[in-house]
């Protein structure tokens, strides 16, 4: 919403909606921070350990493909810009 904002719903001469929409994504992102840890402290510990694993490898995966793409990117490899 902040990022095609100003394009597309409101022009780019309007900055306070476009920090209304990075207000309004930083609150649902704290919303599902807050949503999950509610989650994971209500599961039992079979299915915690499930989920820890399965986010390490998600965190792992993002982390070293981003890294990749950044460090592609750098180097011209990638057509498109991050």
């Amino acid at each position: 919403m902040s990022k095609f904002g100003p394009g597309l719903a409101w022009g780019s001469g309007q900055p306070v909606a476009s920090w209304a929409a990075v207000a309004v994504n930083l609150v649902v992102g704290v919303g599902w921070i807050v949503a999950f840890a509610r989650f994971f402290r209500g599961i039992d510990e079979l299915q915690r350990k499930i989920v820890q694993d399965a986010l390490v490898v998600a965190l792992g995966v993002g982390w070293v493909g981003g890294f990749s793409y950044v460090v592609a990117d750098a180097a011209g490899l990638v057509a498109y810009d991050v």
